[in-house]
């Protein structure tokens, strides 16, 4: 029986090739991805009437009308013949700073952080957090969001696709691996004027792991005190700072319990 002999492939790649290979298959990925994320989860800010703008201000709808003639104010864009002026958010918020007699934070004072925690689940943590951090923009305030919870829900309420535009470099991680001293290279600007974001993604759960890895090689470390260290120079460039927590007693959530000034315990309503 005769058979024929194949005549010898060399299979041997090189480093050079294989690099090439990847990266042309993560720019396939990539565009899948973009086109199945299309479009984006953009938000757009809310606009104000007249008269949502004059509460904002606590003033009544005469004085509102008088400050408007002024010329020294936003005058809102008017959307037809003998219908309420409309304005942006940032109009509105223009308006609150100017006429809000609320005292505002001393240039020799840092803002104040308030932790919203709660080892439960699906108890309204992250819908507190992006809502309190909201409100008190409309009070005139300049806030941070900070997203400790890898499922990245804030981050995505605040405009932001988690895994497809957040890198790991954009989150807590380098702060946690030591790469980085302070959290300024994470903040993001939201769709919400004067509310800034440090975003989260899946790989934050990696911070469960170094964490305590470097607890291991340092029993002196002290593994609570990092986001406190990192977030602290930024506190004088804000008002207020939200920290939302993942639902469980974690590394983050102890860091972002011991870093803040105040905690807000949302609980789940008892059945009548």
């Amino acid at each position: 029986m005769l058979s024929a002999r194949l005549p010898e492939v060399d299979q041997s790649v090189s480093i050079e090739t294989l690099l090439g290979v990847a990266a042309q298959a993560t720019d396939i990925l990539n565009q899948i991805r973009d086109a199945m994320l299309e479009p984006y989860p953009r938000k757009s800010a809310p606009t104000f009437t007249s008269a949502q703008v004059a509460s904002l201000c606590g003033v009544d709808k005469q004085r509102f009308q008088y400050l408007t003639t002024k010329g020294e104010l936003p005058a809102g864009t008017s959307k037809g013949a003998g219908r309420s002026k409309e304005f942006t958010l940032e109009e509105a918020l223009t308006w609150v700073r100017a006429t809000k007699e609320r005292a505002r934070r001393p240039e020799s004072k840092r803002g104040r952080i308030v932790t919203i925690a709660n080892f439960k689940g699906g108890v309204a943590k992250t819908t507190t957090a992006v809502s309190a951090a909201q409100a008190l923009t409309l009070l005139g305030r300049k806030v941070l969001v900070i997203d400790c919870d890898p499922q990245g829900i804030t981050t995505q309420l605040c405009g932001w696709a988690p895994d497809a535009e957040i890198s790991d470099d954009q989150t807590l991680l380098p702060l946690i691996y030591g790469d980085q001293q302070t959290l300024h290279y994470a903040v993001q600007e939201t769709y919400w004027h004067n509310l800034d974001l440090i975003p989260a993604s899946s790989s934050l759960f990696d911070a469960e792991f170094e964490i305590p890895a470097k607890v291991l090689n340092d029993s002196t470390f002290e593994f609570w005190e990092i986001l406190r260290k990192g977030l602290m120079p930024l506190t004088e460039e804000y008002d207020a700072v939200v920290i939302d927590t993942p639902p469980a007693l974690s590394y983050l959530t102890i860091n972002a319990l011991l870093a803040s000034d105040a905690i807000l315990l949302p609980c789940p309503a008892l059945p009548a």
